[in-house]
């Protein structure tokens, strides 16, 4: 029998992705695709700090992928479970974004009933989140207001790897459709990533659409503000999951760093 429990989940849609299957040929849109979600197979594993070995431990949370549409469910309903959650979602948003498969989203908390051998994925939360991804007019990711508040600790002080995660999941003015604003936590994707190319080069707009091009400078003025704040971290004592996202032609080397491409 299925059971309703209280989680917090994160829903993605990839934007432009009709567009995509419409004017590039399948094989590569699927080459693509498969090679980005592969990647971040990679943060479902762990290093250990001390003997630098791969370790197997239990998943982040677990991942369900419909077409163009990601949801990731938390393990449990602890403080712990959601940190794997959005440290995960973050590096999920990370990924597709230098991969030029820009994500909307949004992270939501409440009663879910997720039975995959049923084909179920029902809940309240559910449908928040995909409310809140259709409602912003960015590339990104908001937090809802009442999931950072369930789980506040976690952005305070004192909290285990407190400061990474005020980083990370800042709070910042949203901009919405409808010329609409909304202050709430956001997740953090342009953060600890440097790319030989810059950002710019991960948006697309061929067409010259209005709509998507005020979605590209509302995710670019997000980024340079993030820029602005200049608060990188890669010390060995920051946790493997959270250093360095390297995007460049060759391997970065020990006092041959890329350097971002851009001011953004």
């Amino acid at each position: 029998m299925s059971h309703i429990t209280k989680l917090a989940v994160a829903y993605f849609d990839v934007l432009g992705f009709t567009d995509m299957i419409k004017t590039e040929p399948l094989a590569n849109v699927v080459e693509r695709y498969q090679r980005m979600i592969e990647y971040t197979n990679n943060y479902m594993v762990a290093v250990d700090e001390i003997s630098k070995k791969i370790i197997r431990l239990p998943k982040s949370c677990d991942r369900y992928i419909f077409s163009d549409s990601i949801l990731l469910v938390a393990n449990k309903d602890t403080n712990e479970s959601f940190v794997d959650l959005i440290s995960y979602a973050w590096r999920f948003l990370q990924i597709a974004m230098v991969s030029e498969f820009p994500l909307r989203g949004a992270i939501t908390y409440g009663d879910v009933l997720i039975d995959p051998q049923k084909g179920l994925y029902l809940g309240k939360p559910i449908v928040e989140a995909v409310e809140l991804e259709k409602e912003q007019d960015w590339m990104g990711a908001i937090v809802a207001d009442s999931t950072a508040q369930q789980y506040t600790m976690v952005f305070e002080d004192g909290y285990p790897n407190s400061e990474i995660l005020q980083l990370l999941f800042p709070i910042y003015t949203v901009p919405l459709k409808n010329n609409e604003i909304r202050t709430s936590r956001v997740i953090n994707w342009r953060e600890n990533i440097i790319s030989d190319k810059g950002t710019k080069a991960f948006f697309k707009n061929p067409s010259n659409n209005q709509s998507i091009q005020r979605k590209i400078d509302n995710t670019l003025e997000f980024a340079k503000a993030v820029v602005k704040i200049g608060a990188y971290f890669n010390c060995t004592a920051v946790p493997q999951r959270y250093r360095h996202l390297f995007v460049s032609k060759e391997p970065p080397e020990r006092g041959n760093m890329p350097k971002h491409g851009d001011e953004y």
